[in-house]
């Protein structure tokens, strides 16, 4: 599958009527003011003012999509949501919302997994129903990569990130190929890809951006070689 999260909110059919979300703000008037714009939506609500109270929220249902605060009294969003990914491994996908606008938490936010930020300030209807629907399209499209690799990998050694071969198993086919070429006096082409900017799309925009890219561009490649080529990741 190679969508771009775009696409997939595009094409997905996606509907939020009935979806659940859960928001996280320690301050109840905002949390019943936006429990009542997402019902707009038809969307179905949960509600957390802290860690704890969202823990057992999570421990009963994982909702569709989570709606968490920056800012949670004395606790860190950034913080929160890394302790929810090493409880919850399949963790629903987290949307941030902040009262700070500036660029700066917005690309820390990006880089550290989140799958959108949006300010608090004015918030719309259009505007968290479309980062919902793109974020839980994105989300499903992570799980049926995951999926596939998991398929990929009973058969052969495979890297998680990209889904060609890993070093050593691509080390084993060339000498196969190798061997077999001088046998039958045949010729065969190694053709190797350097992305140049990859070390700058990781320091620019974060590791999670640039491992997108990369799992992007693998999948371009893997969808056009023929049959009796192969492909892996050296390095």
């Amino acid at each position: 599958m190679n969508l771009t999260y775009e696409q997939a909110a595009d094409d997905s059919g996606i509907i939020l009527d009935g979806r659940s979300v859960c928001i996280v703000d320690d301050d109840s008037l905002f949390r019943l003011h936006l429990s009542a714009l997402l019902g707009q939506a038809h969307l179905r609500t949960m509600e957390a003012g802290d860690s704890r109270s969202l823990a057992a929220v999570l421990d009963k249902e994982m909702p569709d999509c989570i709606l968490l605060d920056y800012n949670l009294d004395s606790e860190n969003g950034f913080r929160l949501h890394e302790q929810l990914k090493l409880r919850f491994p399949d963790l629903a996908p987290v949307i941030m919302l902040s009262a700070d606008e500036s660029q700066r938490t917005a690309i820390r936010a990006f880089r550290m997994g989140l799958y959108d930020f949006l300010p608090k300030r004015n918030l719309r209807i259009d505007e968290i129903t479309a980062a919902i629907q793109k974020s839980i399209a994105r989300h499903e499209v992570e799980s049926v990569r995951k999926e596939e690799v998991v398929a990929l990998r009973r058969n052969a050694m495979f890297d998680d990130l990209t889904g060609m071969f890993s070093r050593d198993e691509l080390n084993k086919k060339l000498t196969m190929v190798s061997n077999t070429a001088g046998r039958l006096d045949a010729n065969f082409a190694v053709l190797a890809i350097r992305l140049a900017e990859y070390r700058k799309i990781c320091t620019t925009f974060g590791v999670t951006n640039a491992d997108e890219v990369l799992r992007s561009f693998a999948g371009k490649i893997r969808s056009n070689i023929r049959t009796d080529d192969f492909c892996g990741r050296y390095d």
